[in-house]
């Protein structure tokens, strides 16, 4: 009850018209930002549930957790639904983040981001929720890749993934082949459909529609099923609508669509990729089921 309380107090009284709110979905596992343009309403007519509500004018609803630093990252997974973040300066890190893409870190003193706190000090401590370990170790592992996977060395991960996925890779040079990161295929000599050409940008930025184009162009003269285009920020709207019509010729894969195929296969890496991304499983209880 406390803990309620505490949460419906904050909402009626604290956050105010021109916050910045800033929301981890949970199932895309990105991030939403917006402004609050009303403030605190109670209709007795809505469902039970949804009777609290205050209004919010989203600006960005797909930013990827990559492009925030991993200080901010274990705020936003470790307090109360309705909390305010103040350390390191949040909030002018996350007005950079809607505004530029760009999260420029923290430049003073660093605090122990691994200590579990509320952020305000007038929080109860009857308020603490539950730490999302899952959440917080997903992107612990997105972090260390984003740090020690770049360039060509995410080729490299990407093409492990291919190999434990049964695929017969040729995985270029870095510059060998504009446009050409990967070649992979089925079969003794990796010549059997479906064969596959992969392009691997691990840059700051969402890729743009040119790069679309280019893949599809690659994957024509060389007459390839298909293409994988591996973004780790993510890519830009103008090409989410370029791939609309060649959805059955391209996938692309963001940060946590390679951790979620790293996760899966990471049992069939060779010895070598494990001793570079060292993981371990954990088993907890699923609270939900008991």
């Amino acid at each position: 009850m406390a803990n309620h309380a505490g949460q419906l107090s904050k909402l009626r009284f604290d956050i105010q018209i021109g916050d910045l709110i800033i929301l981890p979905r949970k199932l895309s596992r990105q991030l939403a930002i917006g402004v609050v343009t009303r403030g605190y309403s109670y209709d007795v007519t809505a469902e039970t549930s949804k009777r609290h509500t205050i209004q919010v004018e989203w600006k960005k609803t797909d930013i990827p957790r990559t492009v925030v630093k991993q200080d901010l990252l274990y705020a936003l997974g470790a307090f109360l639904t309705i909390c305010k973040i103040t350390r390191n300066d949040a909030l002018n890190r996350l007005v950079s983040v809607l505004e530029k893409g760009i999260d420029p870190g923290y430049l003073g003193t660093s605090t122990n981001i691994k200590k579990i706190e509320s952020e305000s000090e007038t929080d109860s401590v009857n308020e603490v929720s539950e730490i999302d370990f899952e959440s917080q170790s997903l992107d612990e592992i997105t972090n260390f890749i984003s740090q020690n996977f770049t360039g060509h060395s995410l080729s490299e991960l990407v093409g492990e993934i291919l190999k434990a996925n049964g695929f017969i890779c040729k995985v270029l040079p870095p510059g060998a082949d504009k446009g050409i990161d990967i070649l992979a295929g089925k079969g003794v000599l990796g010549l059997d459909s479906p064969r596959i050409v992969v392009q691997v940008k691990s840059g700051n930025s969402s890729v743009e529609s040119r790069v679309v184009t280019e893949l599809l162009g690659t994957m024509k003269s060389l007459d390839c099923d298909q293409g994988l285009l591996v973004a780790w920020n993510g890519i830009t709207k103008e090409a989410k609508t370029t791939l609309l019509n060649h959805q059955l010729k391209i996938r692309v894969w963001e940060a946590n669509d390679v951790l979620e195929q790293i996760l899966e296969c990471y049992s069939n890496f060779d010895s070598d990729k494990k001793d570079r991304l060292p993981l371990k499983q954990l088993w907890v209880l699923q609270k939900s089921e008991i």
